[in-house]
């Protein structure tokens, strides 16, 4: 199985801090994440740890991408390779049914939902709104904000004869058939109930449902 790792070659001639900062996106999500631990300072026109000296700091910055250098086996799920993993396939029918008794609260008034096609970046774990292309002999990638091809509404599905005989459908198309309201749909789920939401007090939308459907 592969490692990944920090070549020794990107990090010549650079410090950690300016990888982090400067070279990659990584200390605007660390920053965003760590309750003013590490902030932008305006005077010294760079991100600082409070209460951190100028040699702890970099101490803090070195072990922080070293460690972020080397995280060990991460296995299939953490890349664009994720349908290889199995569990892919358990996650993701997941998902599509909470999304479904989402659109269904929608579609009966319930709680509206926004099905505007677009997508946002909210500077998730695994999502630095980037798209990094690796030029050939480059030492570190280059980065740009941007959403990487794929997620637009036209763009176009590898999945021949999903929906209709000889075609490919596009994002948008796809969306629309998997409609919990389509009668075309092959398919429903057997209940939204979510057990284990309601264990913790987490009603996901039935505290919007009318007495007179429960």
């Amino acid at each position: 199985m592969c490692t990944c790792q920090c070549g020794a070659e990107s990090r010549e001639g650079t410090t950690p801090y300016e990888i982090l900062a400067e070279k990659t996106p990584l200390m605007h999500w660390l920053a965003s994440h760590t309750h003013g631990t590490i902030a932008y300072n305006d005077t010294a026109a760079r991100y600082t740890i409070v209460g951190y000296s100028a040699e702890k700091e970099e101490k803090t910055w070195n072990q922080l991408l070293t460690a972020l250098c080397d995280p060990g086996h991460v296995g299939e799920m953490y890349t664009s390779a994720a349908p290889y993993d199995p569990l892919f396939w358990v996650l993701h029918p997941t998902a599509e049914r909470l999304l479904q008794w989402r659109r269904v609260l929608s579609a009966k008034g319930w709680k509206p939902l926004n099905e505007t096609w677009g997508y946002a970046h909210h500077d998730d774990t695994s999502d630095l709104g980037r798209v990094c292309n690796w030029e050939p002999g480059a030492k570190l990638a280059t980065c740009k904000v941007g959403t990487c091809p794929g997620h637009n509404a036209d763009d176009v599905l590898p999945f021949e004869g999903l929906i209709v005989d000889g075609e490919m459908p596009t994002n948008a198309e796809l969306y629309d058939f998997i409609d919990p309201t389509n009668p075309a749909l092959p398919y429903v789920y057997d209940t939204f109930e979510y057990s284990h939401c309601a264990r913790e007090n987490l009603a996901i939308g039935w505290d919007d449902v009318p007495h007179s459907y429960l």
